[in-house]
This record gives C-alpha cells, structure tokens and sequence, in this order.
C-alpha cells in the first residue's frame, strides 16, 4: 500500500508546524506528502526540510517560480521515487515510481494550489485540460487546494451566488476526464474560523485521477480529516493493489417503458431541484432516475431465469 497526503499547512516556519508535519507524516505512514502555502523561502528551504526530522526523506519545492514558496513535495526515497517534470506558482507534476514494486506502474503526481483569483485561476485551468490529453494514458493522479468549488453544494454560510465563472472548474474536470477519487472524512474542507452568523465552510481541496490510473488502483481512496494547526483539513489518499467485487455499469432496460411506473420515475427525477450549470443539471437528474430504475429492477426485473422458474414450480404444483 502506498499513501500520499496533501495539506494547505499555512505557513511551515514555525517549529510547532514542523513537529505538526511530522506527526501526521508518521502517524499516517506516508510514502509522499504534499506541502501546500508552505511561506518557506529558498534560503530556509534546506533548515526547514532538516527540522522536520523526516529519515530518508527527500523534498522539492516550487520556489524557482514562486519565491513565496507555495508548495513542496516531499517522499520516502526508500519507498518511492519522485523526479519533478513541470513546476509553476500553481502547481508540481512529478513522475512516480513505487520501489518495493518494481512491477507497479509509474504515474504522475500533480500537486495543486490553485490562485485565490478567478483570472490567476485560469492559466491552472489550461494546464489541466492540455496534460489531460498528454497523460490519457498514463495513470495520472491530481490533488490539492485548488481554490474552487464544483457545485453550490460545496459551499455553506457567505455569499450563495453562482456566476458563469463558477463553472470553470466543472468544466475543465470534465474536460478532461478526470473522476474525484471516493473520499471519506470532512464534507467542507476550509473554514475561515468564524462562529455562527459569520462562520463560511468550503470544499476547497480535491483528489482527481484519470481512467488510466482508476485501471491501476480502482481501490484507490481518499480521507480527509479534521482541520488541526491550518483552516484546511489535511487528506491522506491510499493506494493498494487489491481489486473489490466487480461493480456491472447500469444499464437500461427497454422493458421498464412498458410498466406503468416509468413515467411516474422520470418525472419525479426531472422534477427534483438541482444547481450549477446545464450538464451538472442534467447528470443530477439521470443519477436521480438511475437510482429509481435500479429499485425498480431490484424489485420486479432482476434474476428473471430464477423468476421464471419458480413461476414454473408454482405452476406444476398447483
């Protein structure tokens, strides 16, 4: 198993920060660990990385295009190897090898912190859709603060508004392909620290990957625990090998418009209320009906060669 972590940390000078990232780093057994807003400059770079304490780690940080020192990665060279093949202000694509494993497909690691403007966000936005295209085929996971939501279920508390800008993020996932990794832990993921009337929560921090790396780990998962030392909540994203029950894609079944509860199904689907934009309205909408029409068979059209056959013993029995 393998487990890479991602945390906003705000700020990693201090020395209770650093004691911070090596528990949770231990306490988790992380393999590699994604340092987001860590405030560190390139001249306390190499006394932060020695005050964490972290044996047979290696780091590298973003600081030759970012001197704010936005993000670092960090890895156990004695389990994996991390070498970066693109950095910018908003985010570290590293190739990755698990070591113990030598079998194990490599993947790309893309660490995000995405600007806190719409405009900045943009120049994110693009990279993602063109390295979608460039890695289709190599396992590809994404993850990090990336200073958006997808939906206005992602937020509560402060303004409720939904701009045309808001849709950019759903649609450059989309895009791309990409699938939000299962997750399980906090709902919301930042909090800006206040009480009632003015308390605002955010799903800001997100685990992305492609079909190529779902190939790989389709029991990869994601947890993101309660915020401690930073407003952001911490994730940890596990990576095994060992493959669950195959889950069969839902498929429709032409007999279901002949009974009289389809259009009773589809019209309470459609007529379920839904936010954001058009095909996040229309996916909403078939989830709801799909939901609905699996019951459906569960009750009355599943197993049919079993129904046929009891239906048969009844029949000779009588």
């Amino acid at each position: 198993m393998i487990s890479i972590g991602n945390w906003n940390i705000r700020g990693l000078n201090a020395p209770q920060k650093q004691k911070t990232i090596h528990d949770w780093v231990t306490k988790n057994s992380l393999d590699v660990a994604g340092l987001i807003e860590t405030k560190v400059t390139a001249q306390k770079q190499d006394t932060t990385e020695r005050n964490l304490c972290l044996r047979h780690w290696q780091f590298l940080n973003n600081t030759s295009s970012s001197s704010h020192g936005r993000i670092m990665v960090g890895w156990n060279s004695q389990t994996v190897q991390l070498t970066c093949i693109h950095s910018s202000p908003q985010w570290m694509t590293c190739n990755m090898h698990i070591l113990h494993n030598p079998t194990t497909t490599p993947l790309k690691l893309t660490i995000v912190y995405g600007d806190n403007t719409t405009a900045g966000r943009e120049a994110l936005w693009e990279y993602i859709e063109r390295t979608s295209v460039d890695h289709s085929a190599i396992p590809w996971l994404i993850m990090g603060d990336f200073n958006a939501v997808l939906s206005p279920d992602d937020r509560q508390g402060g303004r409720q508004d939904w701009c045309n800008h808001h849709n950019a993020f759903g649609n450059t996932i989309q895009e791309a392909e990409l699938f939000q990794t299962p997750y399980t832990g906090m709902r919301y993921t930042w909090h800006n620290g206040h009480a009632a009337e003015t308390s605002i929560l955010r799903k800001l921090d997100w685990v992305f990957s492609n079909s190529a790396f779902y190939t790989s780990w389709p029991t990869a998962k994601t947890h993101f625990y309660p915020r401690n030392a930073s407003d952001h909540s911490a994730a940890v994203t596990t990576l095994t090998n060992t493959r669950q029950k195959t889950q069969y894609p839902f498929k429709f079944l032409n007999l279901w418009t002949d009974r009289e509860e389809f259009i009773p199904i589809v019209r309470k689907a459609w007529d379920n209320p839904s936010m954001g934009n058009p095909i996040q309205n229309f996916a909403a909408k078939l989830k709801a009906a799909r939901k609905q029409f699996q019951d459906l068979h569960r009750r009355c059209t599943s197993h049919i060669s079993n129904r046929v056959k009891a239906v048969a013993l009844q029949w000779e029995a009588a």
